[in-house]
């Protein structure tokens, strides 16, 4: 019975404190300029990193090129894909093989370079594209401030003079 009253009690009060929470109203804050700033100079950092990976990337991609072109050349040296000794010299397959591998390791790396550096290009874009998102709204928001200004002016006007200051604030509405 102490524990269901508790309960109800503990119930009640978490209640009355999200409620109390609810009714704050949310107020936007226009940028300062110093953080408009500040985004612009990370946007353009980004940037630069940006072109930066993705010059690398197209590095790769050349040599991956280069890497595939070098792999058909020595598949074609057999082209059934098997390389057969005799016993006269049994290893005349060797360099065969062994360039076979190095390719192949070369290539692996070159897929991994290559991912890491989508990866990278794909985050810096993201993050890029937030932060251009970021300065459209403060650019919006700053619009939005100046033109609640000059509302609450219109308001503060007497009732024939508010109605035309309120249509022609609306024409330019940001």
């Amino acid at each position: 019975m102490r524990r269901a009253v508790v309960f109800a009690c503990l119930f009640l009060v978490s209640g009355a404190f999200a409620a109390a929470q609810e009714e704050v109203p949310l107020v936007p804050k226009p940028p300062t300029a110093s953080q408009g700033k500040m985004l612009v100079v990370d946007a353009v950092r980004t940037a630069r990193s940006l072109t930066e990976v993705e010059g690398k990337l197209k590095g790769v991609d050349e040599q991956v090129a280069t890497t595939q072109k070098s792999i058909v050349l020595h598949n074609a040296q057999h082209p059934s894909g098997t390389c057969t000794t005799t016993t006269l010299n049994p290893d005349a397959c060797d360099g065969w093989i062994n360039e076979a591998k190095e390719l192949n390791t070369t290539m692996a790396g070159l897929v991994k370079q290559k991912e890491a550096q989508m990866f990278r290009s794909a985050q810096l874009r993201g993050y890029l594209n937030m932060r251009l998102a970021r300065m459209r709204m403060m650019t919006l928001l700053d619009g939005l401030t100046e033109w609640e200004q000059e509302v609450v002016a219109c308001a503060r006007l007497k009732k024939d003079a508010d109605r035309s200051c309120l249509i022609a604030a609306w024409k330019h509405h940001p």
